[in-house]
């Protein structure tokens, strides 16, 4: 036998291993314990096609019916994020993907994935969120700078209320406040009174019972090279604080015509990395196929991400093996276009995500 047969039939059986990691598997016996999952990176997360599908809701009613409702999770600071609105009376209000700016400095690059909202020089300056659904507990993540300070105030009955200023907290840190209201009512959270420089960058609402949470961290669009160039400093002060159990990550699809499989691999290992520093398992997904799989680096990206899953010790799903090969998904119904799924589609992959994390 060949050393290079060997080889392969080494990695083979490590990437079956890791197929087996099932990271959630024993979840389910830890009463009151959040189990959070995480996902990105870009709109096979965040939800694309026409009409726009995602598989994010599925998998959550999935996870929940297995470990409970923990809440709904991560809501971010940003536009298209439920129940945003902002402003200030003066000053300068920039919600990140709104105004986009610099992914490698300033505010923006302290956020865990490029959403968030900075304040610069105001007075009279307001943010909200509503999930639209029940919460016990709501931690507000930001950031002060100079001068910075907020309040903030749930409108649930029971509700508690904080305040935020350079007494109490250290500017320049990745910072967290917790407001509390009774679990009953499915109320917003409102920040008022911004004054300074403050970074907003989002709120995560939990049950007190424990249960499953699933964040959508995806932002359609975007390119693997704009999420590693966030400052890896703040990403790993992210991950010790959120401390979430899984990542799913899913990214390349927009990289696939200017990327090649060694500047993907790299890429991607830098942010297996940072993402793993808090004890955190990544499930490496690789894409489904587009239309021009066959004649961009899309077809390598395999590759490298099995090598990256045996190498980091991630668990790998490739969507290929849920929907088929692009002309098997478009000829069973799964695609919305040329590049995201449909409906049905994100309810395979959906299903297929729920097998693997169990």
């Amino acid at each position: 036998m060949s050393m290079d047969t060997t080889a392969q039939q080494l990695a083979g059986s490590a990437l079956r291993s890791l197929r087996r990691l099932n990271p959630l598997g024993r979840a389910k016996v830890a009463p009151q314990r959040h189990v959070r999952v995480l996902a990105g990176i870009d709109s096979l997360t965040a939800g694309g096609g026409n009409p726009v599908s995602s598989y994010i809701p599925s998998l959550t009613s999935r996870l929940k019916r297995r470990l409970g409702d923990g809440g709904p999770g991560l809501v971010w600071f940003d536009a298209l994020q439920p129940g945003f609105y902002n402003g200030a009376t003066s000053g300068t209000v920039t919600p990140f993907l709104v105004g986009n700016p610099a992914w490698d400095s300033g505010p923006r690059s302290h956020s865990l994935c490029g959403l968030g909202t900075s304040y610069v020089g105001v007075a009279g300056g307001y943010a909200g969120l509503d999930p639209g659904v029940a919460w016990d507990r709501c931690r507000i993540y930001f950031e002060l700078g100079a001068g910075g300070s907020f309040g903030v105030v749930s409108a649930g009955d029971g509700a508690t209320g904080a305040s935020v200023d350079g007494a109490r907290y250290p500017t320049g840190e990745l910072c967290a406040v917790d407001i509390y209201q009774d679990g009953v009512a499915a109320t917003g959270i409102a920040v008022f009174s911004i004054t300074g420089n403050v970074v907003l960058f989002g709120a995560d609402f939990l049950r007190d019972s424990g249960g499953a949470t699933l964040s959508n961290c995806g932002i359609s669009g975007t390119y693997l090279s704009q999420h590693a160039s966030l400052d890896d400093a703040w990403g790993r002060k992210w991950m010790e604080m959120l401390r979430p159990d899984v990542y799913l990550l899913n990214g390349g699809m927009n990289d696939r015509v200017t990327l090649d499989d060694g500047g993907y691999g790299h890429l991607i290992d830098k942010l297996v990395g940072r993402w793993q520093s808090g004890g955190t398992q990544v499930m490496l997904v690789r894409p489904n196929d587009s239309s021009d799989a066959g004649s961009t680096f899309l077809a390598r990206y395999d590759r490298v991400l099995k090598g990256v899953a045996i190498a980091r010790g991630c668990g790998y799903l490739d969507d290929r093996d849920t929907l088929g090969a692009y002309a098997a998904a478009v000829a069973a119904g799964f695609m919305a276009d040329t590049v995201h799924p449909n409906a049905a589609g994100n309810g395979r992959r959906a299903a297929a995500y729920d097998k693997a994390l169990f």
